[in-house]
């Protein structure tokens, strides 16, 4: 798999989050593999597409941006959004339509840290039409799905996090799905309590298989050493929470927000360092003293001068 295809959706507040996860993702393939980054959004300054521009510029990789018109943003109706998440969030629905010729796209949360090459999650040629990870706090329909018998689930149905998706658009472009899933976001917005997330894994129910767990693993579960012991996904990697491939900054906690106290915070920082978001260092502390880092990371970016 020489040409890889990833997708990001953003808006001004999570750009800077876009841009570590382009860049750690990029720097951790291998050189014989080029990726083609798409980015969908709807509200994005010029700034913020130029930083983004840059980071993947320096990466070699090429980079298509694709705006969600305010006519496709309608045809939602009016989805209520719950905290800590915006309408960027269901654009990944969009894909297959949006993206005609692609057969197959990796589908990337901008709150990630990259740790390992993403291209080798192209290389199972499963017959599913989604594969993601299980989700490591809420593991079933019955904790992920309010009234999930009316959506015809077993309460021990396993669900997954759609932070890290692989998504077959071939074959998804086959079937209705993704029309299922709109229709559950306008009709049962009450019952998405995880947005597209919870949509996905109801209608796509059975259709769905589990990467490793170690591609989507979240800061508090690292640091309660907790995970769940669900044996269809068994074994998991030894070592997931030394060195898991995929860090994911899920609900309010964001390593770009004051001195977060997270697990793998201060290595997105060094990628935010080194990924060149800011133009010089004064605009970097500048930012940091806007955000009121304390002292202890202040002194953590300064010792990345010398990286």
């Amino acid at each position: 798999m020489n040409d890889i295809n990833i997708a990001l959706a953003t808006n001004d507040n999570y750009a800077i989050g876009c841009g570590v996860v382009i860049h750690s993702a990029l720097k951790n393939l291998k050189k014989s593999v080029h990726a083609t980054i798409h980015i969908l959004y709807s509200d994005l300054n010029i700034d913020s597409r130029t930083r983004i521009e840059r980071i993947a510029r320096q990466h070699d990789s090429r980079l298509r941006w694709h705006c969600i018109d305010q006519k496709t943003l309608d045809s939602f109706g009016n989805i209520k959004i719950p905290r800590y998440y915006s309408k960027e969030a269901f654009f990944r629905l969009l894909l297959p339509d949006l993206l005609p010729r692609i057969d197959e796209i990796l589908y990337l949360d901008v709150d990630l840290l990259i740790r390992a090459d993403v291209s080798v999650l192209f290389q199972n040629q499963a017959s599913s039409l989604i594969r993601a990870c299980l989700d490591m706090y809420q593991t079933t329909a019955e904790l992920q799905v309010p009234n999930f018998e009316r959506y015809n689930l077993n309460a021990d149905d396993l669900v997954v996090n759609t932070g890290v998706c692989l998504l077959n658009l071939r074959e998804i472009r086959k079937t209705t799905l993704i029309a299922r899933s709109v229709q559950l976001l306008i009709e049962h917005t009450e019952d998405m309590r995880h947005v597209d997330q919870t949509a996905i894994n109801i209608a796509f129910k059975g259709k769905i298989d589990f990467l490793p767990m170690e591609w989507n693993v979240f800061p508090n579960a690292i640091k309660k050493k907790w995970i769940s012991p669900a044996e269809s996904i068994q074994p998991f990697a030894s070592d997931i929470f030394t060195n898991p491939k995929v860090v994911h900054f899920v609900g309010g906690s964001k390593p770009w927000m004051r001195s977060e106290n997270v697990s793998f915070s201060d290595e997105w920082r060094t990628d935010l360092y080194n990924c060149g978001w800011f133009r010089s260092e004064i605009e970097l502390f500048t930012w940091v003293l806007k955000n009121r880092w304390n002292k202890k990371t202040l002194w953590q970016i300064w010792k990345w001068r010398s990286i």
